[in-house]
């Protein structure tokens, strides 16, 4: 199989990313590894394309150093976006254009459509597999067709991607292992995980801002999720039932929850008729800017998943502005977290509530696990290393195919 080359060995090699939602509309885990990746790759010379989608007219729109194609999607099933057939066509286009296509799952439809046109056009094609789609007990919330969806996707569209991949990017070891569907595929996947702006989220970011924005004078606890209910495996319930344990023994501590959507009025009213509501504070969505403030504002940041996370990016952020962070002991969680800081099983509310009242009551246990959390980041974490290691597969998949090497400047 012979694979397009650039017309000229000094051009720029163009890689476009196939992602989600526009990151500078949407703040979803998978919006914040394409922006940032999309950055770092600059950096090593290439013409860097993004292909998302948006509730908005399509428009392009080009920041820091790449291009963002903004396609309109008429309406979203299951939170994924059914792009228009104007929108498939502008996909269409770029990546016959291209010389690598990056595609960031899942996207089912745009998944199928970018592998598609990447095979019959031999284009070299990486698929980033951020999420699995339908393997745990999350499809109860989502409705009685999002069963058959998954199924249907798994078996025929996300199998036709991987099958035709020239390499498979997962963000934490083993995640491919937790599906029939991608377990056959390890042979040819490798782990690049995710990063955060170590500069951006550090230590010594400005705490008391927020602090005094919400009424806290004693310890704080942080959330950041979305409460919508295609999200409900991100555990919410299991942390405000461990928050209950905690003020049993001690008042002084208000738990802040970061996010919105359509369960949030549940959840508001679940604290008020429990009694929580004077310790309890939801902030709806906050803006990216003040992210890291709130994160340096806690004391203590909580991931409660109860379903398979790939990852954690909400981990990292937390934990590279030093606060100490607890998660659940489910799919990349360990990977995340590592020796630095705490697990506990997924829903049980009791050790998480324990866990918690030490960090909250020992400042000299959670100052030395938050310096081992901003030390774990800034060796294996920082979007440098993600980006530095991606260059390199696409050095090798040129190198492979006899492309020359690209004229690029490193990191």
């Amino acid at each position: 199989m012979s694979h397009s080359s650039p017309q000229n060995q000094s051009a720029k090699k163009k890689i476009v990313h196939v992602g989600n939602y526009n990151p500078y509309e949407e703040d979803g885990g998978i919006e914040v590894v394409t922006k940032n990746v999309c950055h770092g790759l600059c950096a090593f010379g290439y013409d860097i394309v993004l292909l998302c989608y948006s509730l908005h007219p399509t428009s392009t729109i080009q920041t820091d150093g790449y291009r963002i194609i903004s396609l309109y999607c008429p309406f979203k099933i299951f939170e994924l976006p059914i792009p228009s057939l104007k929108s498939i066509k502008c996909l269409m286009a770029e990546i016959k254009k291209a010389d690598i296509i990056h595609i960031h799952y899942p996207n089912p439809l745009s998944t199928l459509i970018a592998s598609f046109v990447a095979k019959k056009y031999n284009k070299l094609n990486v698929v980033s597999i951020h999420t699995h789609i339908g393997i745990d007990n999350s499809s109860e919330n989502r409705g009685m067709f999002y069963k058959p969806f998954a199924y249907i996707n798994n078996r025929f569209f996300l199998r036709y991607a991987l099958k035709n991949a020239s390499k498979l990017i997962t963000p934490s070891p083993a995640f491919l292992l937790n599906s029939k569907y991608t377990s056959k595929f390890e042979n040819k996947s490798m782990t690049i995980a995710n990063g955060v702006d170590i500069n951006r989220f550090n230590p010594l970011i400005d705490k008391q801002s927020i602090r005094d924005r919400l009424g806290i004078d004693g310890k704080m606890i942080l959330f950041l999720g979305s409460l919508n209910s295609s999200h409900k495996g991100k555990g919410l319930p299991v942390l405000l039932s461990a928050f209950q344990i905690i003020l049993e023994q001690i008042n002084n501590v208000k738990l802040v929850v970061v996010g919105d959507g359509d369960m949030k009025q549940e959840y508001m009213d679940y604290v008020i008729n429990i009694g929580m509501s004077g310790n309890v504070a939801f902030t709806g969505r906050v803006l990216d800017d003040e992210l890291p403030n709130y994160y340096a504002a806690a004391d203590v940041f909580v991931l409660p998943s109860i379903w398979y996370e790939s990852f954690g990016i909400v981990l990292i952020e937390a934990m590279a502005c030093g606060t100490p962070v607890v998660g659940s002991n489910v799919g990349g969680i360990p990977y995340v977290i590592g020796n630095a800081s705490y697990l506990f099983q997924p829903e049980d509310e009791e050790t998480l509530a324990n866990i918690l009242l030490d960090l909250l009551t020992d400042d000299y246990l959670a100052a030395e696990v938050g310096i081992k959390c901003r030390e774990r980041v800034e060796s294996k974490f920082s979007w440098v290393h993600a980006c530095t290691k991606m260059n390199g597969l696409y050095e090798q998949l040129f190198k492979e195919v006899g492309v020359g090497d690209q004229d690029c400047r490193k990191i």
